[in-house]
């Protein structure tokens, strides 16, 4: 049984692609085992060696998708052409143990439901005919169990559908599991975002005020700079009187000094965090 790979990105599933393969290495053992085990352990008459190619091929391709270290975020497209080769893997495993009348028939709904998390609208609806006309071709074109029993064949075909329910609560219970956690780590950090935002633009009006204000300081301090150098070339002015008008220079001169700093601050970016 494959396993199918999720991805983040547009549809807003956010699943790491190591995790997927990791998951496709434990569901290809789960699935060899029983294989093998079924002629044994059931009494089936399973075709072994194609079932086994089946499952190597698809170990091959697990492994390349693994050497092929891919990022986290897989594209849409890419996940699609995955969830494709699952479905006709699961298919011809179908077709060679019974078809339809096999009860894990079900699991072809698994990559529906992945798709339909994790792919926009036009692939899921590709991915559902492709499983739905699978599930049509598994009707009428099959290998059959050799059965002779017909209360087994009702025992072992409950016993499938359960192991069916199993395998596909588990799935749907991960994969909502993980897109409910990547939703609400999407949302904490869209509120990051926005309360850095917002704190941007905070900085930048205080910045613009600051700006202002400077501009409008600028020329008062001009004109009181004029006055100040008329007022001490008067001859008659006492000496406490220039030293006042010193004072107000200095004061002037500190003023301006301010201003100029703040004209840095606002011309180096980030430079009021």
């Amino acid at each position: 049984m494959p396993a199918f790979p999720v991805a983040d990105g547009a549809a807003n599933l956010y699943l790491d692609q190591r995790r997927s393969i990791l998951l496709r290495w434990w569901l290809l053992l789960a699935a060899a085992i029983a294989v093998s085990s079924a002629p044994t352990l059931l009494g089936l008459a399973l075709p072994l060696p194609p079932m086994l190619a089946v499952l190597a091929a698809l170990a091959g391709f697990n492994a390349w998708l693994q050497w092929r270290s891919p990022q986290a975020s897989v594209p849409a497209g890419e996940l699609f052409g995955q969830l494709c080769v699952d479905l006709a893997a699961l298919t011809v495993l179908l077709y060679l143990s019974g078809g339809a009348a096999n009860p894990l028939i079900s699991l072809l709904l698994i990559p529906v439901a992945v798709a339909a998390l994790s792919l926009p609208g036009r692939l899921t609806a590709l991915v559902t005919v492709l499983a739905v006309l699978a599930y049509s071709l598994l009707t009428g074109f099959y290998l059959p169990l050799a059965i002779d029993d017909v209360a087994r064949a009702a025992r072992l075909h409950l016993a499938g559908m359960w192991l069916t329910f199993v395998v596909s609560a588990a799935m749907i219970a991960w994969f909502v599991a993980r897109m409910t956690a990547s939703i609400r780590e999407r949302d904490r950090d869209l509120a990051a975002a926005r309360e850095q935002a917002l704190r941007d633009e905070r900085v930048v009006a205080l910045g613009a005020l600051a700006a202002g204000a400077a501009h409008e300081l600028g020329t008062p301090l001009a004109t009181i700079a004029v006055l100040v150098g008329e007022l001490e070339r008067e001859p008659s002015l006492d000496g406490e009187a220039r030293a006042d008008l010193a004072l107000v220079r200095e004061q002037v001169a500190l003023c301006k000094g301010i201003i100029i700093s703040i004209g840095s601050h606002q011309q180096r970016p980030g430079s009021w965090e």
